[in-house]
């Protein structure tokens, strides 16, 4: 059992219990803050055993047979913005991946979205002017769901690679036309 300590809230300055255990940080219940538990307070459990998959942080894990666990890593995050480019390419007709700001903004934008999936079933992107063209700015929202996450984790990074270009329709040119005789209106002239 946890030895029950107390310690105050920086922000309110209310008393908060702590039972112990490796958490870094803790919410006030009293104002919400997020506060870094003092190291004194934390304690720390022997390493467990991490499978294979999780040695190496660059890959993603999905333990087999346990639907809605995910490990969140780095590669997983590269997947995750990789497939939100393409799903901007669908929405604008753009092409962007190859675009630096747009790559930083989709890399801090899936940061976030990870970071509230670990709690929520859905995040709501929406990145105003990702773009523009002739016919103005583009603009791109989508729903992340923790199913195209999971799906995602389990398939492994998915290939960003530029669409073919879109070749102009052929057309034949019209014939000319006679121009037209005016007719008399009700006037007329």
């Amino acid at each position: 059992m946890s030895k029950l300590e107390a310690f105050q809230c920086p922000a309110c300055g209310a008393n908060i219990k702590y039972e112990g255990g490796p958490d870094v940080t803790i919410l006030c219940p009293f104002c919400s803050t997020s506060i870094v538990v003092p190291e004194a307070l934390r304690t720390h459990p022997a390493p467990a055993a991490q499978p294979a998959a999780l040695a190496s942080a660059a890959e993603p894990y999905a333990p087999e047979g346990v639907p809605g666990v995910i490990v969140f890593g780095p590669a997983l995050q590269t997947a995750v913005a990789d497939w939100l480019l393409l799903k901007a390419y669908e929405q604008t007709g753009i092409w962007v991946a190859d675009e630096p700001t747009v790559r930083q903004r989709m890399a801090n934008v899936t940061q976030t979205a990870m970071r509230e999936l670990k709690t929520a079933e859905t995040f709501d992107i929406s990145m105003p002017f990702l773009t523009a063209d002739a016919n103005g700015p583009k603009h791109f929202a989508i729903a992340l769901t923790r199913t195209v996450v999971d799906a995602l984790a389990r398939t492994g990074p998915i290939p960003l690679e530029k669409p073919p270009a879109k070749q102009a329709a052929q057309t034949t040119p019209k014939p000319l036309e006679k121009p037209q005789e005016k007719k008399k209106g009700w006037f007329g002239r």
